[in-house]
């Protein structure tokens, strides 16, 4: 069998999921692999035979995506050239993880698609919304990389078609401590709105990682670090509480480990919001936006709130025998 696993770039909790779950599909097929996006910080393992510059979202400064910027990055003549030329018919079927070249080249082309990213599960009406659903977003979800079959993930089975969370190795393999350290991961912030919010609470350690860096430094207790996937797993095996977006990934990681969490979704990101909604019901602390009141917030959060008792097993083996179940020709 001869597969295509195409990958959305954007972000790093697609690549993390191919990472982890790539070595259980090459023990049956043969993968071509495919990235598209802006550049994430992960090294690929695997050699990838196509690059593309897709479609993705640029995050701002302040909590959200920088839609002017994510306008001007979009080549349109570039991306239907992309998928036009594509042989997506040299293979059996396209495993896809939000990646909309080859997802349009697949539907157009009448080749068979299975999706493998958090973002199918959004096809079910199982999966928790936040009180306002917004419809017309999830359309644009829908249309972004479109698909017939899915093995999908989130937080819990909410479906019969959704799988639990893929979980890297090196942190499935550890054990986890509480360090003195919290652990913060809030992409779409610039550092310098961060370090002033937690340079106020002088008693903390405080770690980000920041895409907005390319070198480590310390301000006051706030030390900062560009993404680096062996130093961040480090960081989160031994934090004392995270700090972290709504992205599905980073809170996966975090709710594996049993560490405390304080969740801010990007306002103006729909996926993000469904899964604050999710995290809610385990108890996690969700904060909507960063204001004059997050000091205070983060001092009651830190002295109050317990770890959510909310555990899952990854199941990466029952992921794979479902996608090469659906590949079969």
């Amino acid at each position: 069998m001869k597969l295509l696993y195409a990958i959305q770039g954007t972000g790093n909790g697609h690549i993390s999921r191919a990472i982890e779950l790539a070595p259980y599909l090459m023990k049956e097929a043969d993968i071509d692999f495919l990235i598209s996006g802006k550049a994430n910080e992960l090294d690929f393992p695997y050699p990838v035979k196509y690059k593309f510059h897709g479609l993705y979202f640029i995050f701002g400064n302040r909590g959200g995506v920088n839609y002017w910027k994510s306008i001007r990055a979009f080549r349109p003549l570039k991306f239907i050239n992309d998928v036009y030329h594509l042989p997506v018919k040299d293979y059996d079927a396209v495993v896809n993880d939000f990646e909309p070249v080859s997802a349009w080249a697949a539907k157009i082309k009448k080749t068979k698609l299975i999706a493998v990213s958090h973002q199918a599960s959004f096809k079910s009406e199982g999966v928790p919304r936040p009180k306002h659903r917004n419809r017309p977003f999830e359309l644009a979800m829908k249309w972004f990389a479109p698909f017939q079959n899915a093995a999908s993930t989130h937080y819990k089975k909410y479906d019969k078609s959704i799988f639990l969370p893929l979980i890297r190795k090196e942190l499935m393999l550890a054990d986890p401590q509480q360090g003195e350290k919290v652990l913060v991961y809030l992409p779409a912030f610039a550092d310098d709105i961060l370090i002033n919010y937690f340079s106020s609470l002088p008693d903390v350690r405080w770690q980000i990682f920041s895409k907005k860096t390319s070198k480590a430094f310390t301000k006051s207790n706030v030390e900062v670090f560009p993404v680096d996937r062996s130093l961040y797993s480090k960081a989160i095996i031994n934090a004392k509480a995270v700090v972290i977006g709504s992205g599905f990934q980073g809170t996966s990681e975090a709710l594996y480990l049993g560490k405390k969490i304080l969740s801010i979704p990007m306002w103006d990101q729909y996926e993000q919001l469904c899964n604050a909604a999710a995290l809610k019901e385990f108890g996690v602390r969700i904060v909507e936006t960063i204001n004059d009141d997050f000091s205070e917030v983060l001092r009651n959060w830190l002295d109050n709130d317990q770890a959510s008792e909310y555990s899952f097993e990854p199941e990466p083996e029952n992921i794979a025998r479902q996608i090469l179940e659906l590949a079969k020709p």
